[in-house]
């Protein structure tokens, strides 16, 4: 199946759900404010779009995952690349690693509350470390990837240091290094909202549980879909730029 018809078919499986959520309301006759039908939660979109708390919160919430997501790649890069270059430092940090990677970062999300408060630091920190895990442990696998013939090869043509970094290891590690940040996309938006629901001024997740608190089900609804869309064009803009960057890599061809 080629790519538009990929889009197509994820198009009608879109119609088919709600669809089925349109037909269910009406056959069940539940009442609206249990389940509102389709066409209710996006007139509730269009409701927080024109009084602009929809623009203010997506606002919040969207620098929140920016600014957490760069801390966490930058340190991530620049981690991972130290523990590949040194065998003995990645002996002794691994098993801190890989206990910190399984532990529930969410679960820190009152403890970054109780710290740093309810503006968006809680929330910047939280993403940061979510990303930073995945980052660190692809990039130092990418660079442990390459070949001791690629190096020797390399050192016989006394290429200099900058030029290994250049033509040999970005090339191993980038690979890698993307796969880690489409992972932790998704998990960065996750937890951002997660952080918003233990406590914010304002965000998505604040959004959120302002619906909850005042039984408003097609806000509750309507903030629910403005994430899930959210975390959707995000994995898409990070595939994107993975499409554009990995074109000479045998995955793309």
């Amino acid at each position: 199946m080629n790519k538009w018809g990929k889009r197509l078919l994820s198009l009608l499986v879109l119609v088919a759900f709600l669809a089925i959520w349109k037909g269910y309301v009406e056959v069940s006759r539940i009442p609206a404010y249990l389940l509102p039908p389709p066409e209710r939660v996006l007139a509730g979109i269009v409701k927080l779009w024109h009084t602009g708390d929809l623009q203010k919160h997506l606002g919040v919430t969207f620098e929140e995952i920016a600014i957490g997501t760069l801390i966490g790649s930058v340190l991530g890069v620049i981690f991972g690349y130290v523990l590949a270059k040194s065998e003995l430092l990645e002996r002794v940090i691994s098993p801190y690693i890989l206990i910190a990677q399984t532990a529930p970062k969410i679960s820190l999300a009152p403890l970054f509350l109780l710290w740093f408060g309810l503006g968006i630091t809680s929330k910047v920190v939280l993403v940061a470390l979510v990303v930073f895990f995945p980052i660190t442990i692809n990039v130092m696998l990418g660079i442990r990837s390459i070949g001791k013939d690629m190096i020797n090869l390399l050192r016989i043509l006394k290429a200099s240091r900058w030029q290994r970094f250049l033509w040999l290891e970005v090339p191993a590690a980038l690979p890698m290094a993307m796969a880690g940040f489409r992972i932790s996309t998704t998990q960065a938006v996750v937890a951002a909202i997660i952080g918003e629901l233990m406590g914010a001024k304002a965000g998505l997740g604040f959004l959120l549980t302002l619906g909850s608190e005042t039984y408003d089900i097609v806000m509750i609804l309507s903030s629910v879909t403005v994430m899930s869309f959210l975390g959707l064009i995000s994995y898409w803009v990070v595939a994107y730029l993975e499409a554009r960057l990995l074109t000479w890599h045998e995955s793309k061809t």
